[in-house]
Formats: C-alpha cells, sequence, structure tokens
C-alpha cells in the first residue's frame, strides 16, 4: 500500500465518521470509473431492517405426552394444557408417561412386593407413673416404652381395630412394680407363656404380643 493509498483511507475514514454524526451514508468514488461520489440518508438504505418479526398465530403441538388448546390465538392467546395419559404419571426429563404399579408405584389395598424396605415401629413413650388404667390405641403404635413406674399400673384402656398377624411390644421399666393386665380392657390373655405379674426390681421387662382373632385378645408370646 502507498503513501497515497494510506491518505485515501484515512479520508474515509473521516469521512465517514463526519457522515455517522449527521445520518448519512457515504458511498466513495471509485478511482477507475469515473463514478461520482454520492451522499444518500440512512433511512433508505435497503440492506438494513426497518421492523422487527412479528407473530401473528398461536398453536400448541401434541408431543411428550402433552397436548394443548389456545384461545384467541391470533390476538392474546391463552394456552391450556392437557393430556390423554391417566392414572399417576412419571417424567423422565423430556416426557411424561403412565406409571406402572409395583415399578413405580403401590397401591393401597393392591398386592405387591417391597424389597429392601425398612418399617420403623410406632414408638409411645410413657412417663406418667399413672397409678389408673393406661390409655392406649393399637392402631397408632406399635411399641410401648413405660417408664419410671413406681405405682401399680392398674389395667390398659385398649382400643384399635388390629388384625391376625398384627404384634405389640411393651417394654416396663419400674421399681419393682406390679401389673394388672386386665384392669382396664379385658383384652389380654396368657399361651404358654404367662402374663408377668410385676416387674423385677429396675431391670427392664420386656412383653410381646400376637393378636389372636379367634379370642379377639392380645395373645402374650414371649416375655423377657
Amino acid at each position: 500500500m502507498t503513501q497515497d493509498d494510506v491518505k485515501e483511507v484515512n479520508n474515509l475514514i473521516e469521512q465517514y465518521a463526519s457522515d455517522a454524526k449527521y445520518g448519512v451514508a457515504h458511498v466513495p468514488a471509485h478511482a477507475h470509473t469515473g463514478v461520482d461520489s454520492q451522499k444518500i440518508s440512512y433511512n433508505n438504505l435497503t440492506d438494513i431492517p426497518s421492523t422487527v418479526g412479528t407473530v401473528t398465530s398461536v398453536s400448541v403441538a401434541s408431543a411428550n405426552g402433552l397436548a394443548g388448546t389456545v384461545a384467541t390465538a391470533t390476538t392474546t392467546p391463552v394456552i391450556t394444557l392437557s393430556t390423554s395419559i391417566t392414572g399417576i404419571l412419571k417424567g423422565n426429563g423430556t416426557a411424561i408417561s403412565a406409571a406402572s404399579t409395583d415399578t413405580d408405584y403401590t397401591t393401597p389395598t393392591g398386592v405387591e412386593t417391597l424389597t429392601n424396605k425398612r418399617v420403623t415401629k410406632r414408638v409411645l413413650e410413657y412417663s406418667s407413673n399413672s397409678a389408673t388404667a393406661i390409655a392406649l390405641n393399637t392402631d397408632n403404635y406399635d411399641v410401648m416404652n413405660i417408664t419410671g413406674q413406681t405405682n401399680t399400673i392398674a389395667g390398659f384402656t385398649v382400643t384399635g381395630t388390629p388384625v391376625d398377624g398384627d404384634m405389640f411390644r411393651f417394654s416396663i421399666t419400674g421399681s419393682t412394680t406390679t401389673i394388672t393386665w386386665n384392669g382396664g380392657t379385658n383384652i389380654f390373655e396368657a399361651s404358654t407363656v404367662g402374663l408377668p405379674t410385676a416387674t423385677v426390681g429396675t431391670a427392664r421387662l420386656d412383653i410381646g404380643f400376637i393378636w389372636n382373632v379367634v379370642s379377639q385378645k392380645w395373645r402374650c408370646v414371649a416375655v423377657s
């Protein structure tokens, strides 16, 4: 590039800067064609878009388990999504589909197999040292821990709707505490294992029961 070329480039830069200031575009003359220079208003340049795109209508495509409708699609669209899938749904991060019983979920009354699950026992902690019958609802608890008992246990007022196979466990810690099992509700019975009548010193006493559907009583099956 010659010094003349450099000078011409600098002149063009200065011209474009000046034109930009006043809102016009400068198209230089070509040195070898004899075409005169022209000044054109920026507003008349055809390669600069004067408007932006517009949306004229909205619709919903049915895909990935979803469908939908659009009200007033060409003015103020209101989109309502729906699905033809029934029951419990599951998603994979992309689409939704119907969940499967015994694979994705269990049902309240269905027959399903659970593996690698732990059922935590519901425990009632009791330390009121009651001298009257102790209230117990076996629908709400599986274990009752009685501690600090120095009064005689006068019995248990037991409620609930146990079914065949239900089990319940008591642990009693006291000071040579006497136990009258059926002083409240007559709902406990002995098996080949008798109902204990007292704790031994301050040692913890554990008693296990299973529901007897024939006699409709809690049957003592273990004492330790």
